[in-house]
C-alpha cells in the first residue's frame, strides 16, 4: 500500500485514482497522505528551501561564521509584502 501511495504522489494522482480509477480524494485517504509525509519528510518547495539553508549554514560554518539553518530560510510570508 505504501508503494502505491508513493507512486500516486509521483504521478500527481490520488490513491483512489491510481487503484480504483475513481476521481478525487476519498475521505479515508487524507490520514494516509499525512502519515506518508511524516515518513518521507516534507514535500515540495519547503524541503528544497530547507536543504539549501542547511548547505548555506555549513558553508558559513566552514568560513568561521556561526549561524543557524533558520537564519538562511526564506520568509515567504513577508516576502514582497505578503504576495
Amino acid at each position: 500500500m505504501l508503494f502505491k501511495f508513493r507512486l500516486a504522489k509521483v504521478l500527481g494522482r490520488t490513491y483512489r485514482e491510481l487503484v480504483d480509477g475513481e476521481p478525487g480524494l476519498a475521505d479515508w485517504e487524507l490520514p494516509f497522505w499525512q502519515a506518508l509525509e511524516r515518513i518521507d519528510g516534507p514535500w515540495g518547495d519547503w524541503r528544497g528551501d530547507y536543504q539549501m539553508a542547511r548547505l548555506a549554514a555549513i558553508i558559513a560554518a566552514g568560513q568561521g561564521v556561526k549561524s543557524a539553518i533558520a537564519d538562511h530560510m526564506p520568509d515567504w510570508e513577508n516576502h514582497l509584502g505578503g504576495h
